[in-house]
Order: structure tokens, then C-alpha cells, then sequence
């Protein structure tokens, strides 16, 4: 049976589970890196290993399981980032867009479009 501080830590996990599936979800279905820093979760990949380790050394479940979830889903999104790096969707492309018409963006790298989007631009564009 599992005490109050253990269905909380799980409770935890859930809140865990459920931050990183917008992200993921939004990088598979969109091809969009926009605003990822690999070099961010290149960090946070070592400090969640780090924390892993610790946790399996002092045989704390909650904090072993959280540590897998959150290493499994970092290298998920590091993957995603590095197979569509520089990929935007269409939200982050009209964004983009109204900085470059206000100055903004002056110096920002060519957009890249995955095949999706761009077949929702050409059609956006056919029919209006």
C-alpha cells in the first residue's frame, strides 16, 4: 500500500507526464522546433541522468520513476528537434512573420516548412 507522500510523488509524475505531451505531440505532428533549445535539453539530459543515478542509489521509486520519464522524454524531444531542426508550422511561420514585417527578426536563419505546412500555405494561398 502506498503512503500519502507516495501517491503525491506519483500525483507528481502524472503533472510530469502531462507537460512534455504538448510539447511532444506539437514537434511529431507539426515538424516544428521553434523556440527549443538543444543545447538546453542537452543540459537537462545530464542532470535528469545524474538525478537518475541518485535516485536508484537511494531506492526512492517516486523520484526513479520521474528521473525515466523525464530522460525518455528529453531525448524524444532532442531527437524530434535534430530530425526537424529549423522546421517551423504554420502558427510559428505567421508569428515569425509579423516580428520580420516590424523589424524584429532581422538576421533570423531562412524558414524551413515541413511538407505539411507548406501544403496548408499553398492551399491557404490558392484559395484566398
Amino acid at each position: 500500500m502506498m503512503n500519502s507522500p507516495e501517491i503525491l510523488g506519483f500525483a507528481g509524475i502524472g503533472v510530469v507526464v502531462i507537460a512534455y505531451a504538448p510539447q511532444i505531440i506539437h514537434l511529431r505532428k507539426e515538424h516544428c522546433s521553434a523556440g527549443i533549445s538543444l543545447k538546453a535539453y542537452s543540459l537537462w539530459c545530464v542532470s535528469s541522468a545524474l538525478f537518475l543515478i541518485h535516485a536508484v542509489m537511494i531506492r526512492d521509486i517516486v523520484f526513479t520513476v520521474v528521473q525515466l520519464i523525464n530522460l525518455v522524454a528529453i531525448i524524444v524531444i532532442t531527437l524530434l528537434v535534430k530530425r526537424y531542426g529549423g522546421y517551423l508550422c504554420l502558427t510559428h511561420l505567421q508569428a515569425q512573420q509579423r516580428r520580420s514585417a516590424t523589424g524584429a527578426s532581422k538576421g533570423d536563419p531562412p524558414v524551413l516548412l515541413s511538407a505539411g505546412v507548406a501544403r496548408r500555405v499553398i492551399h491557404r494561398f490558392a484559395s484566398g
